[in-house]
Protein backbone atom coordinates (compact mmCIF):
# COMPACT_ATOMS: atom_id res chain seq x y z
CA UNK A 1 0.00 0.00 0.00
CA UNK A 2 1.44 3.09 -1.01
CA UNK A 3 2.42 5.90 1.79
CA UNK A 4 -1.23 8.11 1.84
CA UNK A 5 1.05 11.75 2.60
CA UNK A 6 -0.52 13.37 -0.27
CA UNK A 7 -0.62 16.68 -0.10
CA UNK A 8 -3.45 19.05 -0.31
CA UNK A 9 -3.07 20.29 -3.62
CA UNK A 10 -2.77 16.27 -4.79
CA UNK A 11 -5.83 15.99 -3.43
CA UNK A 12 -7.86 18.63 -5.49
CA UNK A 13 -7.18 18.95 -9.22
CA UNK A 14 -4.32 17.10 -11.05
CA UNK A 15 -3.53 19.71 -13.72
CA UNK A 16 -0.19 21.79 -14.95
CA UNK A 17 -0.94 24.89 -12.80
CA UNK A 18 0.71 22.19 -9.49
CA UNK A 19 4.57 21.11 -9.27
CA UNK A 20 3.84 17.86 -10.91
CA UNK A 21 7.53 17.14 -10.52
CA UNK A 22 8.56 13.66 -9.24
CA UNK A 23 11.78 12.46 -8.17
CA UNK A 24 12.19 8.68 -8.55
CA UNK A 25 14.91 6.91 -6.44
CA UNK A 26 16.91 3.50 -6.91
CA UNK A 27 18.93 3.61 -3.58
CA UNK A 28 22.06 1.42 -3.31
CA UNK A 29 25.78 2.08 -2.38
CA UNK A 30 27.42 1.22 -5.39
CA UNK A 31 25.28 2.74 -7.48
CA UNK A 32 22.35 5.01 -6.95
CA UNK A 33 19.52 5.86 -9.67
CA UNK A 34 17.67 8.87 -10.20
CA UNK A 35 15.09 10.00 -12.43
CA UNK A 36 12.70 13.29 -12.64
CA UNK A 37 9.38 13.39 -14.45
CA UNK A 38 6.68 15.89 -14.69
CA UNK A 39 3.49 14.47 -14.42
CA UNK A 40 1.75 17.01 -15.40
CA UNK A 41 3.32 16.30 -19.66
CA UNK A 42 2.96 12.80 -19.57
CA UNK A 43 4.02 12.48 -22.74
CA UNK A 44 7.41 13.93 -22.39
CA UNK A 45 10.98 12.04 -21.65
CA UNK A 46 12.29 12.57 -18.27
CA UNK A 47 13.82 16.01 -16.93
CA UNK A 48 16.53 13.84 -16.28
CA UNK A 49 17.99 10.77 -15.53
CA UNK A 50 21.08 8.79 -14.29
CA UNK A 51 22.62 7.37 -11.74
CA UNK A 52 25.22 7.99 -9.09
CA UNK A 53 28.29 5.66 -8.86
CA UNK A 54 30.98 5.20 -6.61
CA UNK A 55 34.23 3.02 -5.30
CA UNK A 56 34.32 0.21 -3.37
CA UNK A 57 37.79 1.22 -2.03
CA UNK A 58 36.75 4.73 -1.14
CA UNK A 59 35.84 5.36 2.37
CA UNK A 60 32.46 5.05 3.18
CA UNK A 61 31.89 8.35 4.60
CA UNK A 62 32.80 9.80 1.10
CA UNK A 63 30.43 7.31 -0.76
CA UNK A 64 27.70 8.23 1.49
CA UNK A 65 28.70 12.24 0.70
CA UNK A 66 28.81 11.64 -2.99
CA UNK A 67 25.29 9.79 -3.21
CA UNK A 68 23.71 12.76 -1.12
CA UNK A 69 25.67 15.68 -2.84
CA UNK A 70 24.67 14.15 -6.24
CA UNK A 71 20.94 13.39 -5.43
CA UNK A 72 20.62 16.99 -3.63
CA UNK A 73 22.15 18.91 -6.61
CA UNK A 74 19.38 17.09 -8.74
CA UNK A 75 16.84 18.09 -5.98
CA UNK A 76 17.73 21.36 -5.68
CA UNK A 77 17.42 21.50 -9.68
CA UNK A 78 14.61 20.32 -10.78
CA UNK A 79 12.43 21.36 -7.34
CA UNK A 80 10.65 18.61 -7.60
CA UNK A 81 7.08 18.78 -5.15
CA UNK A 82 7.45 14.60 -4.96
CA UNK A 83 10.03 12.30 -4.34
CA UNK A 84 9.20 8.33 -4.69
CA UNK A 85 11.15 5.33 -3.14
CA UNK A 86 10.80 1.50 -2.97
CA UNK A 87 9.72 1.00 0.93
CA UNK A 88 12.59 -0.93 3.00
CA UNK A 89 12.57 -4.10 3.96
CA UNK A 90 14.68 -5.77 6.13
CA UNK A 91 14.60 -9.31 5.92
CA UNK A 92 17.37 -9.90 3.87
CA UNK A 93 21.46 -10.37 4.13
CA UNK A 94 21.92 -7.48 7.01
CA UNK A 95 25.52 -6.57 5.73
CA UNK A 96 23.45 -5.85 2.44
CA UNK A 97 20.51 -4.27 3.96
CA UNK A 98 22.65 -2.15 6.19
CA UNK A 99 24.22 -0.54 3.28
CA UNK A 100 21.34 0.04 1.15
CA UNK A 101 19.77 1.64 4.32
CA UNK A 102 22.52 3.92 4.80
CA UNK A 103 22.91 4.56 0.77
CA UNK A 104 18.96 5.35 0.93
CA UNK A 105 18.97 7.78 3.96
CA UNK A 106 21.43 9.88 2.53
CA UNK A 107 20.06 10.11 -0.86
CA UNK A 108 16.36 10.82 0.80
CA UNK A 109 17.97 13.52 3.43
CA UNK A 110 19.06 15.31 -0.42
CA UNK A 111 15.83 14.64 -2.41
CA UNK A 112 13.53 16.32 0.50
CA UNK A 113 15.55 19.12 1.46
CA UNK A 114 13.37 21.52 -0.38
CA UNK A 115 10.44 19.85 0.90
CA UNK A 116 9.49 17.47 -1.17
CA UNK A 117 6.45 15.19 0.10
CA UNK A 118 8.25 11.48 0.59
CA UNK A 119 5.80 8.90 -0.35
CA UNK A 120 6.75 4.89 -0.34
CA UNK A 121 6.00 1.95 -2.41
CA UNK A 122 6.53 -1.53 -1.67
CA UNK A 123 8.43 -3.07 -4.55
CA UNK A 124 5.25 -5.20 -5.39
CA UNK A 125 3.10 -2.28 -5.89
CA UNK A 126 5.28 -0.34 -8.26
CA UNK A 127 5.69 -3.70 -10.32
CA UNK A 128 1.60 -3.40 -10.00
CA UNK A 129 0.84 0.20 -10.54
CA UNK A 130 3.48 0.18 -13.87
CA UNK A 131 3.46 -3.01 -15.09
CA UNK A 132 -0.14 -3.93 -13.96
CA UNK A 133 1.28 -7.11 -12.36
CA UNK A 134 2.95 -7.40 -8.95
CA UNK A 135 5.51 -10.07 -10.20
CA UNK A 136 6.75 -8.60 -13.08
CA UNK A 137 10.17 -9.21 -13.88
CA UNK A 138 12.93 -6.55 -14.91
CA UNK A 139 12.56 -7.39 -18.57
CA UNK A 140 8.86 -6.35 -17.92
CA UNK A 141 9.72 -3.37 -16.37
CA UNK A 142 12.07 -2.21 -18.51
CA UNK A 143 9.73 -2.54 -21.39
CA UNK A 144 7.08 -0.56 -19.80
CA UNK A 145 8.66 2.06 -18.49
CA UNK A 146 9.80 2.67 -22.34
CA UNK A 147 6.16 2.57 -23.54
CA UNK A 148 4.64 4.79 -20.23
CA UNK A 149 7.41 7.45 -20.95
CA UNK A 150 9.62 8.60 -23.71
CA UNK A 151 13.44 7.53 -22.79
CA UNK A 152 15.80 8.74 -25.11
CA UNK A 153 18.71 6.62 -23.53
CA UNK A 154 19.23 3.02 -25.56
CA UNK A 155 21.48 1.62 -22.69
CA UNK A 156 19.10 2.08 -19.74
CA UNK A 157 20.92 0.67 -16.48
CA UNK A 158 18.45 -1.08 -14.23
CA UNK A 159 19.27 1.04 -11.60
CA UNK A 160 17.93 3.90 -13.94
CA UNK A 161 14.79 2.18 -14.78
CA UNK A 162 14.24 1.35 -11.35
CA UNK A 163 14.54 4.83 -10.59
CA UNK A 164 11.91 5.72 -13.07
CA UNK A 165 9.75 3.12 -12.32
CA UNK A 166 9.39 4.28 -8.77
CA UNK A 167 8.64 7.88 -10.32
CA UNK A 168 6.33 6.54 -12.92
CA UNK A 169 4.65 4.86 -9.82
CA UNK A 170 3.69 8.04 -8.10
CA UNK A 171 2.28 9.89 -11.20
CA UNK A 172 0.12 7.01 -12.21
CA UNK A 173 -1.26 6.82 -8.21
CA UNK A 174 -1.82 11.01 -8.49
CA UNK A 175 -3.44 9.71 -11.46
CA UNK A 176 -5.86 7.72 -9.98
CA UNK A 177 -6.26 10.06 -7.09
CA UNK A 178 -7.38 12.66 -9.55
CA UNK A 179 -10.09 10.05 -10.49
CA UNK A 180 -11.28 9.47 -7.54
CA UNK A 181 -9.85 5.74 -7.88
CA UNK A 182 -6.61 5.93 -5.63
CA UNK A 183 -6.23 2.29 -4.84
CA UNK A 184 -6.06 0.92 -0.90
CA UNK A 185 -5.08 -3.00 -2.43
CA UNK A 186 -1.93 -3.75 -0.41
CA UNK A 187 0.00 -6.11 -1.54
CA UNK A 188 0.12 -9.93 0.26
CA UNK A 189 3.17 -9.54 2.99
CA UNK A 190 4.48 -12.80 0.70
CA UNK A 191 4.61 -10.87 -2.62
CA UNK A 192 6.26 -7.86 -0.63
CA UNK A 193 9.05 -10.13 0.67
CA UNK A 194 9.44 -12.29 -2.40
CA UNK A 195 9.78 -8.40 -4.83
CA UNK A 196 12.38 -7.54 -2.23
CA UNK A 197 14.31 -10.22 -2.02
CA UNK A 198 14.63 -10.61 -5.69
CA UNK A 199 15.37 -6.46 -5.90
CA UNK A 200 18.32 -7.36 -3.58
CA UNK A 201 19.43 -10.30 -4.94
CA UNK A 202 19.64 -8.27 -8.48
CA UNK A 203 21.98 -5.54 -6.48
CA UNK A 204 24.47 -8.01 -4.91
CA UNK A 205 25.40 -9.57 -8.40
Amino acid sequence: MPNQRVNASTNQHFNESINQRILGIDPGLTATGYAVIDAAAPDQPPLTIGEVRTTASDPLGARLRAIHDAIAAVATEHRSAFVSVESLFTRVNAKTALQMAQARGVALLGATAHGAALHEYAPAEIKRLVAGSGRADKAQMIAMVRVLISVKQENLSDHMADALAAAICHRQHLQLIAQGRATSRRPSKRATRRAWQEHVESRES
